[in-house]
């Protein structure tokens, strides 16, 4: 509830910015009464365009407080893909395994056994967490493999985690995992740039 909460909040506040219209008091008057009821318990906000920063604001910390945030290699590599796609070197919905391979040996995880995917694995899929992937910590059939020790943690560094079936057939539902790991793969691979590593 409290992510739902956190997103709502975000895109209120960017649909004020994009919206002329608005003022920045709008928007430092939205954070500040999420602060007050507790629905969050600080907010930070920064927006940019081409020009360079529009607005910033923080209620219940400063502009400089370090605070842990997670998961924010996933905007910044599913922005790197979507450059692939408008340079042309990438399709959406072209499978996943046209650009890395290995994605064509993927199981799924059906009662217990490893069986083929029923559908193909797409970029979109990828981007969408549709592509059949979850995390250990959110998906209890993952949690007791790397339990078991019968597949490597995603917690553990390096990739190896990789190896981690998927939990369900691509398009089927959606699912937070390791989607975006792959797709960090996928723009190594096209860009022939390493620029993703994991410690």
């Amino acid at each position: 509830m409290k992510k739902a909460a956190h997103l709502a909040i975000l895109l209120a506040a960017v649909a004020c910015v994009s919206r002329p219209e608005q003022s920045s008091a709008d928007i430092d008057r939205l954070l500040r009464t999420a602060v007050e009821q507790n629905r969050v318990p600080m907010a930070v906000a920064m927006v940019a365009d081409a020009r360079g920063v529009v607005y910033e604001h923080a209620t219940g910390a400063s502009k400089d407080t370090i605070f842990r945030i997670a998961s924010m290699t996933k905007p910044v590599t599913s922005v790197a893909v979507m450059q692939l796609v408008e340079s042309g070197k990438v399709k959406l919905d072209e499978p996943a395994s046209t650009y890395l391979p290995e994605l064509a040996a993927v199981r799924v995880l059906d009662s217990g056994i490893r069986r083929p995917l029923k559908s193909r694995m797409t970029v979109r899929h990828l981007l969408t967490h549709t592509a059949g992937f979850g995390y250990e910590f959110m998906n209890r059939e993952l949690f007791d493999l790397v339990s078991k020790k019968e597949i490597p943690s995603a917690m553990a560094g390096g990739d190896a985690f990789l190896k981690a079936p998927a939990v369900f057939d691509p398009g089927t539902r959606w699912e937070y995992g390791i989607s975006t790991d792959w797709l960090g793969k996928l723009v190594e691979r096209v860009s022939g740039l390493k620029i993703f590593s994991r410690k």
